[in-house]
């Protein structure tokens, strides 16, 4: 799994550590019932990473820009009953004087026993004129251990595949 995947998901559990304190926020008074948390986290970042393009040779820097807007179920005694984010995810990824643009779109779901599916666009990556280069798109389906149980869809980037083509030099 690609750096990129690995830091939305450490924004997702952020967002899931702030519901929880959230969860005790609410009051004697309205337990017995769902509760449902809604809420946003939305970030930017900045960095370097050596590891995509490593067996290129080079480094690649991005921004990042990432909007989550999430749910979570709670039952009354507040065991974890599902969860469901939407991410807005954009890069500016560039490395030899070239830039390229991900502008990813895509919705998790999870389970109470920690399987989840995360679907649609994980991965829409263009050049500066517009050309597609990598597409991730689709659903992967996973276990409460993190295990690939389906894959529908084209997924290459989640599969190894990298951008890194594009960013070498002329």
């Amino acid at each position: 799994m690609s750096h990129f995947m690995w830091t939305a998901r450490a924004v997702l559990f952020g967002a899931a550590m702030v519901s929880s304190v959230l969860l005790f926020a609410v009051p004697a008074s309205a337990a017995g019932a769902v509760t449902v948390d809604h809420g946003s986290v939305t970030s930017t970042d900045e960095f370097d990473d050596p590891d995509t393009c490593a067996a290129e040779g080079f480094t690649v820097h991005a921004v990042q820009h990432e909007t989550i807007l999430f749910n979570f179920r709670f039952d009354a005694n507040g065991q974890f009953l599902s969860g469901f984010a939407h991410h807005d995810l954009s890069f500016e990824i560039s490395a030899n004087g070239r830039t390229i643009h991900e502008s990813d779109h895509y919705n998790n779901k999870f389970a109470p026993d920690g399987s989840s599916v995360a679907a649609g666009n994980e991965a829409h990556i263009r050049d500066a004129d517009g050309k597609l280069i990598l597409l991730d798109a689709g659903r992967i389906v996973f276990d409460a251990a993190d295990n690939v149980t389906f894959i529908a869809g084209r997924h290459p980037q989640f599969l190894g595949e990298t951008f890194c083509a594009a960013l070498l030099p002329n």
